[in-house]
C-alpha cells in the first residue's frame, strides 16, 4: 500500500515538473492568457460567495469552462487548444447577450452596452490573431507537440 502511493506521489510531481517545464517555455504573453484561463474557477467561485443566484452561477460556470479547458489544453500543447480559447473568448464576450440574468456580473452591473461589445470583440480578435500569427506560439505549439 506505501509503496503504490510512493509511486503515485513520484508520478504526479513528475507530470508537474513537466507541466511547469511546459509553461516556462510559453512566450510571456501566452503565459498570461493561459494563467488568466486557469483562474477563471475563481470567478465561479467569487459568484458563490457574492451570494448570487444559483443558476446564473451555473451559466457563468457554463460560459467559462471552454477557456478553462482550453488553457488546461494549451499546457499540454494541444493543436486545437488555439481554436478553443479564441471560441471561449467569443462565447464569454457575448454571454450577457445569450444569458440576459448574466448582466449583473458585467462592468456596469446593468448589462452590457454596445461599447462593451466591441471591446469585447477587439479583444478576442486581438486574441486570435496573436494565437494564430506569432510566430512564437506556432513555434511552441509545433515544437515537442504531442497532437
Amino acid at each position: 500500500m506505501a509503496d503504490t502511493i510512493n509511486r503515485l506521489i513520484i508520478e504526479v510531481r513528475s507530470t508537474l515538473n513537466k507541466s511547469f517545464e511546459k509553461f516556462d517555455g510559453m512566450p510571456m504573453l501566452l503565459r498570461f492568457l493561459v494563467a488568466l484561463g486557469l483562474t477563471t474557477p475563481l470567478f465561479v467561485l467569487g459568484g458563490f460567495i457574492g451570494k448570487a443566484a444559483t443558476s446564473s452561477i451555473l451559466l457563468l460556470a457554463a460560459f467559462l469552462s471552454p477557456m478553462f479547458i482550453a488553457s488546461c489544453l494549451m499546457l499540454v500543447k494541444n493543436k486545437h487548444s488555439r481554436l478553443l480559447y479564441v471560441l471561449a473568448s467569443i462565447l464569454l464576450g457575448l454571454s450577457p447577450l445569450i444569458a440576459p440574468s448574466l448582466k449583473q456580473f458585467t462592468a456596469n452591473g446593468a448589462g452590457s452596452s454596445i461599447y462593451e461589445l466591441v471591446f469585447s470583440t477587439a479583444s478576442s480578435l486581438a486574441i486570435c490573431l496573436y494565437l494564430f500569427l506569432s510566430k512564437s506560439v506556432r513555434n511552441y505549439f509545433v515544437i515537442h507537440s504531442n497532437n
